[in-house]
């Protein structure tokens, strides 16, 4: 019975020895396992807000504060003018048969001029009160582009003018100037005009 107490006694010291041995079966330094995470959904209770409800038939509704309400974006307009200088005149002013609706703003000019080589042109566009009195002037900046057989060619082009033209119903006419710094043979100008109602 001894000899087996001493076997059993040398057993648990190269057990004890074989786990607190580096490098053995049972290291304490042993490599961490990858840890996974799982995003599971846990219950939510909120207080006061009931659930989302499906809402069928006729709805009343009562206004509680100041809304807000999104519009369909208005259309815009567009019109062009054609303006002649005759032989022997500085300029031309005045509106065609372009009319903007009332209430409505100028947003972007365009203007092509062509007229006799060596001449420079001046584009404006008058602004009225609802009176149609002239109580502003936008300028467009005319470059020249090019010289042809008919003559020079200016362009100038304004946008984000904003420019109300006033609510005189039904429209109000939309109104030019065109002038040159020679007043010998014809000049040509078109005139193009965006905005909204």
């Amino acid at each position: 019975m001894r000899r087996m107490f001493s076997v059993a006694v040398l057993g648990a010291a190269v057990f004890v020895g074989t786990l607190i041995t580096p490098g053995g079966r049972a290291s304490a330094e042993k490599a961490a396992d990858p840890v996974l995470v799982t995003n599971v959904p846990l219950p939510v209770t909120v207080g006061n807000f009931p659930a989302m409800q499906t809402v069928a038939g006729t709805l009343g509704v009562t206004q509680s504060g100041v809304w807000t309400v999104n519009l369909a974006s208005p259309r815009p307009f567009t019109g062009r003018e054609t303006y002649t200088i005759p032989d022997g005149a500085f300029g031309v002013a005045g509106g065609g048969t372009f009319v903007a609706p009332p209430n409505a703003a100028i947003e972007t000019i365009s203007v092509h001029v062509l007229l006799p080589v060596g001449q420079k042109p001046v584009a404006s566009m008058l602004l009225p009160d609802d009176t149609g009195r002239t109580i502003g002037v936008v300028w467009v900046s005319l470059q020249f582009q090019t010289n042809n057989p008919a003559g020079d060619e200016y362009v100038g082009t304004v946008t984000n003018l904003h420019s109300p033209m006033g609510a005189t119903t039904p429209a109000r006419q939309v109104n030019f100037e065109i002038d040159r710094d020679g007043n010998s043979g014809i000049a040509i100008a078109q005139v193009t005009v965006i905005g909204l109602p």
